[in-house]
């Protein structure tokens, strides 16, 4: 799925990318072309951190050649959307900005 992304994303140039929180093509391609991607919950926030799935993002991080992000810091860097933030676990340092 990266592979397509990233050829849509070269062709489309989006302005920002916005995808499900286990959809990680979108992920590895706004990663890769540089363009900002907003994380949308549909139910409580699920992340592959802490699971098996966290090693396979690695590993798609590694071979597009993006820089290593041990912690997957990235996954939700730029924006974490709820319809209810009372099931988001948000930090104060979790963004790098308000918004």
């Amino acid at each position: 799925m990266a592979d397509d992304l990233l050829e849509l994303v070269t062709a489309w140039q989006p302005e920002v990318i916005v995808r499900d929180p286990l959809e990680f093509g979108g992920y590895i391609a706004a990663e890769y072309s540089g363009v900002p991607h907003a994380t949308v919950m549909w139910a409580f926030y699920i992340t592959p951190k802490p699971v098996e799935g966290g090693k396979a993002v690695l590993e798609l991080r590694q071979r597009y050649g993006l820089p290593a992000d041990p912690n997957l810091d990235s996954l939700d860097r730029y924006l974490l959307h709820s319809a209810d933030p009372a099931l988001t676990p948000l930090r104060r340092d979790h963004f790098p900005r308000r918004l």
